[in-house]
């Protein structure tokens, strides 16, 4: 079936509405659908409305997570904090967290928060991307709290989660540069993607227990196969992916004091995914140095005036595609026939308006 097409801001307020009916403050709306809707807006079609209901809706049903939560600092000293979530949506918790952040570097110059007793926050580059805007570097960290998904090299036992480390950085007339990168080689949502679309994944994605590649993607779902790190087996670099998922873990996790994906959760009865942590350092750039701005410009300018290998397909680096994907847009967004269908139903069940259909 063909894509449906959108207006943009209908399905931003769409999010917002939705949020509402399921009990989370106005000002907290806004922020959930800023953060699915930086996906939308940036062509990263497995964070943004296809997420909605299946993970934060669904979340907010099951009673998973409190709607009315307000996340906390818990400790603090200088430019570093502890923020407790309250186990509320994940993106409430780390926005609030990521202001805490900028606002102490720029006190300070460089500023660290932890989060603990959040949930999934949706793309963690949305975060690095907004303290880019406010010409900061960020580096960000969230990890699965106490799912095991990935077992470590040589090991059996599916102990660590897909975690994610994301970096940005901002330039003066070149986009951004933005990293926002999984420690597995794909995010579990563009394996979903794929078995609902009917597709097979390709080798290297997954793997079973014996090691061997398997490209049917129900069979992570059914529990025949797992997602391999970033770097595949530890022949061709696996050992990368894992030191990422640890370093997720460690700065996400240890050092705020939210689960990790190796220790077993306390209570016996958690979710599978209790208790994710967050972690945001943000830099002021002008601490360093004053034209860091134009500096930035200048390396992604070489990258990209560089010699492609095919004359079609010009260097990029993370971040510009991104951009380019935003600087096409008009107004409107593609959405898939059957996510559009699910938005249209979710917003009839909660009495809300659905997002404004383009004929």
């Amino acid at each position: 079936m063909n894509d449906v097409v959108v207006v943009a801001e209908s399905l931003h307020a769409c999010y917002r509405a939705a949020f509402e009916a399921m009990g989370v403050p106005s000002q907290h709306s806004f922020v959930c659908a800023d953060g699915l809707h930086y996906a939308d807006l940036h062509g990263i079609k497995t964070h943004g409305a296809q997420a909605l209901n299946r993970l934060y809706l669904r979340m907010l049903r099951d009673r998973e997570v409190d709607p009315a939560a307000v996340p906390t600092v818990v400790s603090e000293h200088g430019g570093t904090c502890v923020v407790d979530g309250g186990n509320g949506v994940g993106f409430v918790a780390a926005e609030f967290a990521l202001r805490q952040a900028m606002f102490r570097a720029g006190e300070y110059g460089v500023a660290a928060v932890a989060v603990r007793n959040s949930s999934h926050c949706g793309c963690m580059g949305w975060y690095t991307a907004t303290a880019a805007e406010q010409g900061m570097i960020a580096l960000a960290s969230t990890n699965c709290g106490t799912q095991g998904l990935i077992p470590p090299p040589g090991g059996r036992d599916r102990l660590l989660g897909t975690n994610v480390v994301a970096a940005g950085a901002p330039a003066a007339s070149m986009a951004a540069f933005n990293l926002d990168m999984s420690a597995a080689v794909v995010a579990a949502g563009r394996v979903r993607m794929a078995r609902d679309e009917g597709r097979a994944v390709p080798a290297g994605w997954l793997a079973d227990d014996d090691g061997d590649a398997v490209t049917d993607p129900s069979a992570y779902f059914d529990g025949r196969a797992r997602l391999q790190f970033l770097g595949g087996s530890p022949v061709t670099g696996g050992y990368k992916g894992y030191g990422l998922a640890i370093l997720a873990d460690t700065l996400s996790g240890v050092l705020g004091g939210a689960g990790v994906g190796p220790v077993p959760h306390h209570d016996p009865t958690a979710r599978a995914d209790a208790d994710i942590g967050h972690f945001f350092l943000a830099i002021d750039v002008t601490r360093f140095r004053a034209d860091f701005h134009d500096g930035m410009d200048t390396m992604l300018r070489a990258l990209v005036d560089s010699t492609p290998v095919e004359r079609d397909r010009p260097v990029t680096y993370p971040g510009l595609p991104e951009s380019r994907y935003r600087a096409g847009l008009s107004g409107t967004i593609s959405l898939p026939s059957a996510v559009a269908v699910e938005l249209s139903k979710v917003a009839e069940e909660l009495g809300v308006p659905g997002p404004e259909v383009v004929p």
